[in-house]
């Protein structure tokens, strides 16, 4: 079977690489600081682009827009005169200790925003936001918007009987604020305030799973199409990597049967834990049982151990062997962070994933043992 059509598929990928290198599209500050998706600081950016008091300079533009655009500029009109007394604030508290996401308020109306991005909602959350807004002076909300990714409804939980349309309207990153944004753009003079906003529309493109520029997925796909046989193999491939919790059911597995847990002589006891795949159990000095949970992904492991003096000690000596971040101790222990490229080296993708569970294995074993044995010789 010809698979030199591969050859071609690199050839569309590098070029658009050497593009995107060009043009310094891709580079975007949020995803440098790892804060592209977080909730909180994307709702900051949003109230510094609402709020005409902020150093843009583009005073009641940007939120006049915003508000056209969600429709409040309908059936109750925003008048020149309320734009200006407009005031936007962020994390506003409520009577029961929680907070809403965005509040564009005056004299005259009182809007509450509730964001969502990848958190889940909480029990009665837009319900009680409605509660408390529709309860402020001197003028209530009539309504309160649920912005997501994709403008889904909440969960019955969180609504709580509220009514979409009415007492809950939906907003989404995808329409509503890339839609907004886009007028922003348009309506800025200044070189700095355009980059803001190209990095924010390309943040929000990203995380919304929205491509910046289709045209190398279609070449792709071209090729992809008139080689659909190997395309299908390939496919078949890919899907196997994908399937992670086959992948990983296979490679603890492997690890319950070997000899890992052999340290010294002494048999270290390990088994599926309630809350992860393996849990290493380890006796300390004064016969008391420290565990050592592992996660899928090697995502993180945590220590449970309630002797604090211990678990500095493995701290100290877990950052200066390993370079690992740990949390802070807690009563119950703390969490060792920051350790999947220790186990998969600096390529932490899915393919190198892959390869190291199903053709290195036994290089994933040492260094889980290098990890169990410099926590065993701590508190043996």
């Amino acid at each position: 079977m010809d698979y030199s059509f591969l050859k071609s598929i690199n050839d569309i990928i590098d070029k658009y690489e050497n593009e995107n290198k060009t043009t310094g599209t891709n580079i975007n500050i949020l995803q440098i600081a790892n804060k592209d998706d977080d909730e909180v600081v994307i709702c900051r950016l949003i109230a510094f682009l609402l709020n005409p008091k902020e150093c843009h300079g583009q005073k009641e533009k940007f939120l006049d827009l915003f508000l056209q655009t969600i429709g409040e500029k309908g059936e109750n009109p925003v008048s020149d005169d309320e734009l200006k007394s407009l005031k936007v604030v962020t994390e506003y508290p409520t009577n029961k200790n929680r907070r809403i996401d965005i509040v564009i308020k005056s004299n005259k109306r009182f809007l509450p925003f509730e964001v969502k991005i990848d958190a889940k909602d909480q029990d009665e959350q837009c319900k009680h936001y409605y509660d408390f807004s529709s309860n402020q002076k001197p003028v209530g909300a009539e309504k309160v918007f649920y912005l997501t990714k994709d403008g889904h409804k909440p969960n019955k939980s969180s609504s709580a009987g509220l009514e979409v349309g009415k007492s809950l309207v939906l907003l989404s990153f995808q329409e509503h604020i890339l839609k907004w944004l886009k007028k922003c753009e348009d309506n800025s003079l200044s070189q700095p305030l355009k980059e803001f906003l190209r990095e924010l529309i390309f943040d929000i493109k990203n995380f919304c799973k929205l491509s910046e520029d289709r045209r190398m997925n279609k070449e792709i796909f071209a090729l992809l199409n008139n080689n659909r046989d190997a395309s299908k193999l390939i496919y078949e491939a890919i899907k196997e990597i994908n399937d992670k919790t086959t992948l990983w059911n296979s490679f603890w597995r492997t690890i319950y049967n070997s000899d890992l847990f052999d340290i010294d002589g002494h048999q270290i006891n390990c088994k599926q834990g309630e809350e992860s795949p393996l849990t290493v159990s380890i006796i300390d000095k004064e016969d008391k049982q420290i565990e050592l949970d592992f996660h899928d992904e090697f995502s993180y492991l945590f220590l449970a151990c309630n002797n604090k003096n211990i678990s500095e000690e493995i701290i100290k000596e877990l950052n200066q062997r390993f370079n690992f971040i740990c949390s802070d101790i807690k009563p119950n222990g703390f969490s060792i962070n920051n350790i999947k490229t220790y186990f998969f080296e600096e390529d932490c993708s899915e393919f190198s994933m892959y390869d190291f569970l199903t053709n290195k294995p036994d290089e994933i074993k040492e260094k889980m043992f290098n990890i169990i044995k410099t926590i065993y010789n701590i508190v043996k």
